[in-house]
């Protein structure tokens, strides 16, 4: 696993670390952030035992830009009251007038960011449109300790981030409805032209087989709608036979489809 390492030594900046003066003390790097990661699970109480999964690992959603994670995330939890709870990531960037910090991102400085990335706390991390994002292991684990099982909504190119450092989770692809409806979809959602043209020149190369085979361990493209995406992916996650977690979690070797050829999600307005 050398070059995982050498990967993750090139995008690592370790400058944090010249703060510690003592070897044997190394909060000092993370005591800011503590009570963030901490606070994390939310309100809602878990569900009853017998209305839990029996595999409540993280379960990571991923597609292209537009294709429908936020919708088909926000049906699950609407239909599973108290089952899974949404993994809040961390992002360097100035929160938007409508986000709220805690509950769209954690908006947090250069410096925090950078503490959580040089201590092993990402489990993945990256660049999008000039400002840095990342998912934190102890949100995840907040969620985890309450009961509940994390969600993850990535975009396609931070999930594989995610599987090469070796994060467990059940891997999940939306993939898009066809060409026509697909950039309707983005128009709606209010894409420009130019930015529409760029999201579909990528999918070929974004969802080409040899990449999303050793990636996911399921593949949503149902054509009937968000419901029946809904409850094709309930009765995955349900299912007595869902094992796909730790070791047994390998992507190309148990990935498969549910529902039909062409799945399109509504009511995702951005993710």
């Amino acid at each position: 696993k050398s070059w995982r390492a050498l990967r993750i030594a090139a995008r690592s900046k370790l400058a944090s670390f010249d703060k510690i003066d003592d070897s044997k003390k190394l909060d000092v790097i993370f005591h800011e952030l503590q009570d963030e990661d901490q606070d994390e699970a939310d309100d809602e109480q878990a569900a009853a035992e017998d209305d839990m999964p029996d595999n409540r690992g993280p379960i990571i959603i991923s597609g292209p830009k537009g294709v429908g994670k936020s919708a088909l995330i926000n049906s699950l939890l609407n239909q599973h009251k108290g089952v899974f709870a949404t993994v809040v990531r961390h992002t360097i960037r100035e929160p938007a007038e409508d986000e709220v910090k805690g509950k769209t991102f954690h908006f947090v400085s250069a410096q925090e960011f950078n503490q959580l990335r040089d201590g092993d706390r990402l489990i993945e991390y990256g660049t999008r449109d000039g400002s840095e994002y990342g998912t934190s292991s102890k949100v995840i684990d907040a969620i985890a300790e309450s009961g509940k099982a994390p969600i993850i909504e990535l975009d396609l190119e931070a999930a594989q981030f995610a599987r090469d450092m070796d994060f467990s989770a059940r891997y999940i692809l939306i993939k898009p409805p066809p060409t026509e409806a697909y950039q309707a979809r983005l128009s709606s959602s209010g894409y420009d032209d130019t930015v529409i043209k760029g999201i579909l020149s990528r999918l070929p190369e974004e969802l080409e087989d040899s990449k999303i085979s050793g990636l996911f361990d399921v593949t949503v493209t149902s054509e009937d709608g968000l419901e029946d995406v809904t409850k094709s992916l309930s009765e995955y996650i349900f299912s007595k036979e869902d094992q796909v977690n730790g070791e047994e979690s390998k992507g190309g070797e148990g990935d498969h489809t549910l529902g039909g050829e062409n799945q399109d999600p509504q009511g995702d307005e951005e993710a």
